[in-house]
């Protein structure tokens, strides 16, 4: 529909002083601009990660406008992971500018599929697209947009416990080596900070610690995490003692390591639990 069609459904009294302030100005009336202005990433983590996606609407004109409500997509790959509308009543004063904010939380679990096809990769390909609908002097306008582009995508390390060693054994407490094997599954490296955790063996609470370890593992590698573990029997049950001279242990290991990505510092909580040989 064009602008003189839609005048003729608005009120006399705001069709004449639209064209009085375009005249008195003495330029036409343009269609407000829409873009997606950027992308700001505010989270990421091994689950997923949430974005800001700012969209601007520029009003080129001498008389205000206003915009209704705006819709939006968003699409990674071929598969919808957000969409939604939202009323927002706002005025946007001559020759100015407004930005809408809409954030989007992705879990990676929504895009699973799309991540095992790209898992080579680094970033999975966008689309963010939808309108504003926008009132003016003249008329209601639906203005679309369309930004595509790359979001990061950083996958969680596996942790395993390889191997615990009984070095040695007394009354009065035991000395164990505690070997964690971490696979990184991305193709940049990771940069492994510090290492949290709490060890459990044989249903007793045996230590809980820390380390600051400053160790990189390249992009489709392997590290092995060497830990010393002293435990003193004063402070444990006897019959963890006991449970030390037998040939296998059940065990319970949880924590969390701080790795260092592109993005920032990054942790990943562990639950380990089993049954490991004493070697």
């Amino acid at each position: 529909m064009s602008i003189l069609c839609r005048m003729r459904f608005l009120p006399i009294t705001v069709m004449v002083s639209a064209i009085l302030m375009l005249i008195a100005s003495g330029c036409a009336f343009h269609k407000p601009r829409v873009k997606l202005d950027r992308v700001q990433l505010r989270k990421i983590d091994f689950e997923g990660l949430t974005t800001d996606f700012h969209i601007k609407i520029d009003n080129p004109n001498p008389i205000g406008i206003t915009f209704r409500k705006f819709d939006y997509q968003l699409d990674m790959k071929d598969i919808r992971v957000l969409s939604g509308d939202q009323r927002k009543d706002s005025t946007i004063r001559p020759k100015d500018a407004s930005v809408l904010t809409v954030p989007a939380t992705i879990k990676y679990t929504q895009i699973w599929d799309l991540i095992q096809a790209v898992r080579d990769k680094d970033e999975v390909p966008y689309t963010f697209a939808g309108g504003i609908d926008v009132a003016t002097p003249i008329g209601d306008l639906r203005i679309p947009f369309k930004k595509q582009g790359n979001m990061p995508v950083i996958r969680p390390p596996t942790v395993k416990l390889k191997r615990l060693k009984l070095e040695s054994l007394d009354f009065s407490g035991a000395d164990l080596r505690l070997d964690l094997k971490l696979k990184n599954p991305n193709r940049r490296s990771l940069g492994l900070k510090k290492l949290g955790w709490s060890l459990s063996l044989a249903g007793a609470e045996a230590l809980t610690g820390s380390m600051n370890k400053e160790k990189k593992i390249a992009g489709g590698a392997e590290a092995i995490l060497d830990l010393p573990i002293h435990i003193d029997f004063i402070g444990s049950a006897r019959a963890l003692y006991r449970a030390l001279t037998e040939d296998k242990i059940d065990y319970r290991m949880k924590g969390k390591i701080d790795f260092d990505t592109r993005f920032g510092r990054v942790p990943l909580p562990y639950d380990l639990s089993g049954e490991v040989r004493l070697r």
